[in-house]
């Protein structure tokens, strides 16, 4: 069996939560009270985010509200304002560290969601999101950027299709051919001419800012390459997967794109690229199947393709709700980008230092 290199990843869950009594014993610590005032209001969430970081970190699984200076090596509880609050509900988006998926996240994500379902009732909504990220070695190369563009337009129709159907044309993380003119060309053109017509086009980028402008134009997007380029924390990010409210569903959308994004970079386009027509659900399967069964600890996470239940919402947001919440979405900053990123500057400047220490020493004696 051909070796695969293990991905790094993180996760970004974006949910909808009401403090249980047991959650509320840690609120009155950091200033709540029972008001709709809005000042005290907002001192109530700050106050649900901190008692929510302090249970987490009670229970074993360390975090930290993200406003907290120090390493990035917590699980960190952060503000969304993009998630549509009500009836006691608040925004919150809870943040992985960097994780690595040849050790055992499977047992951190039950973690998370036993301490979650003890702390909060938790409602559905469809605002809310779930993002994956993904790297090799900290950042992807240019070459497998492109497998991976490659790989997730050509089985664009198929990742839609085992999408719930609040996620097949969610207005925050669009086909990426929706977005990029280019890119619908490209695609259109390889129903005729063969795949190899888009893998030619995808190949003749000559950096990653070229590539990331072409297949996402903006970060709401399916797959977002934005923070690939240099400069960017060297992360894919997958943001098409719906709010997940279980442990269940948290480890199959990371499983899902963990195999999705391994399989991609050992893919052989060549077997495809005289293809026309568009992958199905069981060509889709197959890809996934091959990374799971090399990768190992995805296979005990993921579930069958269409048998992810639906979200259930309570709540559907009119048109002018709708538009605040896109605008929203596309000026919110992507909270795990922004942690990798820093830890990787503050890791650089710390080598910089010693080596430049070094070479005075050096040059002392």
């Amino acid at each position: 069996m051909a070796y695969v290199e293990a991905p790094q990843f993180g996760v970004e869950i974006e949910l909808l939560v009401r403090p249980k009594p047991a959650l509320l014993e840690f609120m009155s610590q950091y200033g709540y009270e029972e008001s709709t005032e809005y000042f005290q209001a907002r001192k109530n969430r700050r106050a649900l985010h901190r008692a929510l970081a302090e249970a987490l970190s009670v229970g074993g699984l360390a975090a930290k509200v993200d406003e907290d200076e120090g390493e990035f090596s917590t699980w960190l509880v952060a503000y969304d304002g993009s998630i549509q609050e009500s009836d006691g509900f608040y925004g919150v988006e809870v943040i992985s560290r960097l994780l690595e998926s040849a050790d055992n996240w499977l047992a951190e994500i039950d973690l998370l969601w036993t301490l979650l379902d003890d702390f909060c009732f938790i409602r559905s909504d469809d605002s809310c999101g779930t993002h994956v990220h993904t790297s090799l070695r900290g950042r992807y190369t240019l070459d497998e950027l492109k497998r991976i563009a490659k790989a997730t337009v050509y089985y664009e129709p198929a990742i839609t299709s085992v999408m719930p159907n609040e996620r097949k044309v969610s207005l925050w993380s669009r086909s990426n051919m929706s977005e990029s003119t280019q890119l619908r060309q490209a695609y259109d053109n390889a129903q005729i001419h063969g795949y190899g017509y888009l893998f030619d086009w995808i190949d003749s980028f000559e950096d990653e800012e070229a590539l990331s402008n072409a297949i996402s134009p903006t970060k709401a997007v399916s797959w977002n390459f934005k923070n690939a380029v240099p400069g960017g924390c060297g992360t894919v990010e997958f943001r098409r997967p719906p709010q997940v409210t279980s442990t269940e569903a948290t480890k199959h959308w990371i499983a899902f794109t963990l195999c999705l994004v391994t399989y991609s970079v050992h893919c052989d386009f060549s077997q495809i690229s005289q293809l026309t027509g568009k992958p199905s659900t069981e060509n889709l399967r197959n890809a996934i199947s091959w990374a799971a069964n090399r990768l190992g600890s995805p296979l005990a996470a993921l579930k069958p393709l269409n048998d992810i239940a639906a979200t259930a919402h309570s709540i559907q947001p009119n048109a002018q709700e709708v538009a605040r919440i896109m605008e929203l979405k596309k000026q919110k900053k992507s909270v795990f980008a922004e942690k990798l990123q820093s830890a990787q500057s503050s890791l650089a400047a710390s080598a910089a230092q010693l080596a430049s220490g070094s070479s005075a020493t050096a040059a002392k004696n």
